[in-house]
């Protein structure tokens, strides 16, 4: 699975050196299985726990898309700027190749920021099924 994410990010045209690091820490799968829970999370709590008329509306939609995404993208961020702080050395024996997570915050942010789009657009798909199931909010997110 690994694997198959890798191409998917490197096809989103992620940092290859990030994109290096994250496989080699094993934390693709980790951060991706993240994502998905989350927003299938807060589609659920949404669309069943908070099944009322007065959710109906476009703005609680709205908040539970973004409360997932943000937690997406903090997680991410964490995970990156952890990696970073461990100073790992990518080969111990040939130090002149640095250490893991060496890219720094704007490459972590862009992760990130990737991410919380990612969790978005999920987010967005699964509200799209789970609505017919409900009895008030039918019409949200339109």
């Amino acid at each position: 699975m690994e694997e198959s994410l890798y191409s998917f990010y490197d096809f989103l045209n992620v940092n290859r050196s990030l994109l290096d690091d994250l496989y080699n820490a094993t934390l693709l799968t980790p951060l991706t299985l993240t994502m998905v829970g989350l927003a299938v999370g807060f589609a659920l709590i949404f669309y069943f726990l908070m099944d009322r008329s007065r959710f109906a509306r476009l703005l609680p939609w709205v908040l539970m898309l973004l409360g997932g995404a943000t937690l997406t993208a903090i997680v991410a961020y964490t995970a990156c700027n952890r990696g970073a702080h461990n100073m790992r050395l990518r080969d111990p024996a040939n130090q002149s190749l640095g250490f893991f997570f060496d890219q720094g915050g704007g490459v972590f942010f862009t992760w990130a920021l990737l991410l919380f789009v990612l969790c978005g657009l999920l987010y967005f798909l699964i509200s799209l099924f789970l609505r017919k199931l409900t009895t008030h909010l039918r019409f949200v997110p339109f």
